[in-house]
């Protein structure tokens, strides 16, 4: 039996038991068209020998097929990497045993992903070795406008000496969206063991709806209520 492609005119020669006693969804090969075939179609000669339509439901399937067999070896792979991280750390803390306890800081330095796993633990690794400290924020007024004051204190909780970076400063709204952020240069080059040094930085016009403050530099965080 023959079959017409009702877009393009080709034909295709096919088998009438392809299609039974109804009708099969069916696609062109040679212009896309997808339309509803059944055997009720003429007979024709001159129809190109051995031509066939392509299978349109078929076809949706190996390619629903070849999409999700890519995206299960995508995550495939980025579980092994997972897994490879996680492998490293067990490794390098169990050869260590109580050293990696006592030097969390290199050992995250190593690895990285070590910083969750010592979080759930509940211990916090500061890599840099500045604790941010005594964080105070205050809202007052300043020719008619209001400001907001923030001060605190670096602290080098190690016994050498630190580098210091700029600070940054951003204000969240309850929803955790952030509504602003400003920075300020480093107060000095570096921070001697042990030693302290104080900051201060002020805000005209502090958004409303902030409500939460957060002040880091290097991936250093201390989050503050402003909700009072």
């Amino acid at each position: 039996m023959i079959i017409t492609c009702p877009e393009c005119a080709t034909r295709y020669t096919v088998s009438p038991e392809r299609f039974g006693s109804g009708a099969k969804m069916v696609r062109c090969s040679g212009c896309g068209h997808s339309w509803l075939a059944s055997a009720s179609e003429e007979h024709d000669e001159d129809a190109a020998p051995g031509s066939d339509p392509i299978d349109a439901e078929a076809q949706s399937l190996a390619e629903a097929s070849r999409r999700a067999a890519a995206a299960f070896a995508a995550r495939r792979r980025e579980s092994a990497r997972v897994l490879r991280g996680w492998a490293m750390l067990v490794a390098v803390v169990s050869a260590v045993g109580l050293t990696g306890y006592l030097l969390r800081e290199d050992v995250v330095r190593l690895v990285p992903a070590a910083a969750h796993a010592y979080a759930l633990a509940g211990l916090q690794v500061n890599v840099r070795g500045i604790e941010f400290r005594n964080i105070v924020h205050e809202r007052d007024y300043e020719n008619g406008l209001p400001v907001l004051e923030v001060s605190g204190e670096l602290v080098n909780v190690t016994d050498s000496e630190r580098p210091l970076a700029p600070l940054r400063f951003a204000l969240f709204a309850e929803n955790d969206r952030e509504l602003y952020r400003w920075t300020t240069p480093a107060l000095a080059a570096s921070l001697g063991p042990g030693q302290t040094l104080p900051f201060q930085t002020r805000l005209a016009s502090p958004p409303d709806g902030a409500r939460r403050l957060q002040v880091r530099f290097a991936g250093l965080r201390h989050d503050g209520d402003l909700a009072r």
